[in-house]
């Protein structure tokens, strides 16, 4: 046996193999936990996991010494090629009972460590957040391959892994880093005669039409999200109170993996035309709550009239009038230049609460988010009238939300979590997206 002592018979052989079959189930139950298999593997909607998640780890083993170098007949199919290396490999040490159970302990030995290496990451807040952040930000490539050569060709030193870790982080920026280049080298080449232009960091790329277009910036601002969150740890970690707790908070990389996630202008890019009746009581009753008695009742005869196309200059001198009353335009960021189009006015946030954003001002969007992170999606608002007072209010109607999950630093941004001085909470100013901007440039100062 790996002891050195010979094995008497094959009941020893039955208990080695029951030895590794016990764990093997403990391995695949552990695998089951999406939170633990979706930190570390890829995700496509249209592909179907492994019959067990565990052939994964076989398939690992099978890239690294003694099965590496096993020759597999040609002409097998791509689907049993594993299949047959192990075969091949099992049936070249079967010369005696030792040689076939030392040859099981040493494939065992392999698959059992590359799990006990990413449940090693998993535990420890930096590695779990460095290996997720770069096996996320692409959701459907396998990176982890590249993570374990990493830390095997490193002899398994944790330092040495986190400063490779951190190189890594470093490139995965390098696209962005491109488009700073060009856009400073394009500012040059247009400034007038005599005016000296700054050149562009990595955070003032503006991301407009396309060139390049602002999901490109998604790797920022998901490395600003789990900077966030590692250095909250570290600052917990510091007080004697919680000495020895390694994790306070994590990343739930299943979540993101699973969700579509987009870009948001945290103020909307551009004021569009809202040209249907619908649409046009949506935003008034968004709006309602944070106005004074005579605009609310400007809205309340508007909505429950019968708007019509004979009313667009009805509501849109409603909607302006609403507009200055929610707060002064002098601190908004700009339509007219591309304030609008840079990190400082960007978010994470999923596909679907993105979408039914529509027009929504600041503090709707505000409280779809604080709604979504209870559970809760918010629709079809609507007046109740209270039939004793006459006094009216606005409700929603409340179903599920599809998800809870708000990234965050996305959630921090609607809070007004970032600004110095007192908020205006009815509009996000560009004092506020200042200050968000000074936190984007102090929390990814090592990495940009």
């Amino acid at each position: 046996d790996v002891h050195g002592q010979p094995f008497r018979d094959d009941a020893q052989l039955k208990l080695a193999r029951g030895k590794i079959s016990a764990k093997w189930d403990e391995i695949e139950r552990r695998l089951q936990d999406d939170s633990f298999w979706l930190y570390f593997q890829p995700y496509d909607e249209k592909k179907k996991d492994p019959p067990t998640r565990i052939d994964f780890l076989l398939a690992e083993a099978a890239k690294r010494s003694p099965l590496r170098d096993v020759n597999v007949e040609t002409g097998v199919h791509d689907d049993h090629v594993l299949f047959h290396r192990y075969e091949a490999y099992f049936r070249a040490h079967r010369a005696g009972l030792q040689d076939r159970v030392q040859a099981r302990e040493s494939v065992w030995s392999i698959i059992s460590d590359i799990y006990h290496v990413i449940e090693e990451w998993f535990e420890d807040a930096t590695l779990y957040h460095y290996t997720g952040y770069l096996m996320a930000i692409d959701r459907k490539k396998l990176v982890i391959d590249q993570l374990l050569d990493d830390w095997y060709s490193g002899n398994r030193d944790r330092d040495g892994f986190k400063l490779k870790l951190e190189d890594r982080i470093r490139h995965s920026l390098d696209a962005i880093r491109g488009y700073a280049e060009q856009q400073s080298t394009l500012d040059a080449a247009n400034a007038a005669f005599g005016v000296v232009v700054e050149p562009k960091t990595i955070l003032d790329v503006v991301y407009d039409d396309g060139h390049p277009a602002k999901a490109n910036c998604t790797p920022l601002l998901l490395l600003h999200n789990v900077l966030t969150i590692i250095q909250q740890g570290d600052f917990m970690a510091r007080n004697v109170l919680y000495r020895g707790q390694r994790v306070f908070y994590k990343f739930p990389f299943n979540l993101y993996k699973r969700e579509q996630w987009e870009i948001e202008h945290v103020d909307a890019r551009t004021r569009n035309a809202i040209d249907k009746p619908k649409d046009q009581k949506d935003w008034l009753l968004s709006v309602y709550p944070f106005v004074n008695d005579g605009l609310k009742d400007r809205i309340f005869a508007f909505c429950e009239g019968c708007p019509g196309a004979q009313e667009q200059e009805e509501f849109q001198e409603l909607q302006h009038d609403c507009d200055v009353a929610i707060g002064p335009q002098g601190d908004r960021l700009g339509e007219q230049n591309d304030d609008k189009n840079k990190i400082w006015n960007f978010v994470l946030l999923d596909g679907g609460t993105n979408s039914g954003y529509g027009n929504s001002i600041f503090p709707a969007k505000r409280r779809t988010i604080m709604s979504k992170e209870q559970g809760v999606k918010l629709k079809d608002p609507h007046f109740v009238v209270d039939s004793h007072t006459g006094g009216r209010r606005v409700e929603w109607t409340r179903d599920a939300a599809d998800s809870p999950f708000v990234p965050p630093c996305t959630k921090q941004v609607f809070l007004q979590y970032y600004s110095d001085a007192g908020v205006a909470p009815l509009v996000w100013s560009k004092s506020d997206a200042q200050s968000y901007y000074n936190n984007l440039r102090r929390v990814l100062a090592r990495f940009i």
